[in-house]
């Protein structure tokens, strides 16, 4: 039935006696919604509560009602939270339903690197199709823009990010580093740019004429220059 229940109990061993148990039972509605029914009972305080809520998760915000019910007070809250964040360098605005005050985030861009400077420059056009590992934070992908964003990373804490190699189409277009150890600041993205050089690849033989026929050549290096060189 898709409920979610979950006993809790708090006990001091100091006094070695039980403080307080809870249990929590949790339906999903509609998709996005979730109704919570919970019983609290404080032995301390000899307090018996009852608690009924409902809780929706967008991918914006997380919002949601409850009311709690003991035995003199009835009580009624409402929450919200989520937070917003924006990537100056690629004029990127973005919602996400969970807190991310403080925290860490990466932006990597691949690019087509025509110079093989290792850098972007002005007239290296970006590409889509990176795939990539993180140990840590929430990757998101958008379909209009080929930036990839990991967020709610810790801060100063370095994550290991391994580059999927065979992530284009192209199997001439090459990643130098597949292994990357990048440390997240907080409050800010941080951009990482992945070069992808075009190499080439040939195959073939050499053969030379000789007065008796003409014969295979082995062990030949076969050198490409361009035109302005």
């Amino acid at each position: 039935g898709q409920f979610t229940f979950i006993p809790y109990a708090q006990y001091d061993y100091t006094q070695q006696r039980l403080v307080l148990v809870r249990c929590n039972l949790e339906k999903p509605l509609f998709g996005k919604g979730y109704l919570n029914l919970s019983y609290e009972r404080n032995f301390i305080g000899k307090i018996s509560s009852l608690e009924i809520g409902l809780r929706f998760d967008f991918s914006f915000m997380q919002t949601g009602l409850a009311s709690r019910f003991n035995r003199n007070t009835s009580t009624f809250s409402q929450s919200a939270r989520g937070s917003l964040f924006y990537d100056r360098k690629s004029h990127y605005i973005g919602a996400s339903n969970t807190g991310s005050v403080g925290r860490g985030a990466f932006a990597f861009l691949a690019f087509i690197d025509l110079n093989g400077n290792g850098k972007r420059d002005i007239n290296e056009p970006k590409v889509l199709g990176l795939n990539i590992r993180v140990n840590g934070g929430r990757i998101m992908r958008s379909d209009r823009d080929s930036t990839i964003r990991v967020i709610d990373l810790t801060p100063y804490t370095s994550y290991l990010v391994e580059i999927d190699k065979s992530s284009f189409k192209s199997i001439s277009w090459k990643i130098k580093n597949l292994t990357l150890s990048v440390t997240a600041d907080p409050n800010q993205f941080k951009t990482i740019e992945v070069p992808i050089e075009v190499m080439g690849e040939a195959s073939g033989t050499v053969n030379v004429k000789t007065k008796n026929g003409t014969r295979v050549l082995s062990r030949v290096s076969v050198c490409f220059y361009r035109n302005d060189h």
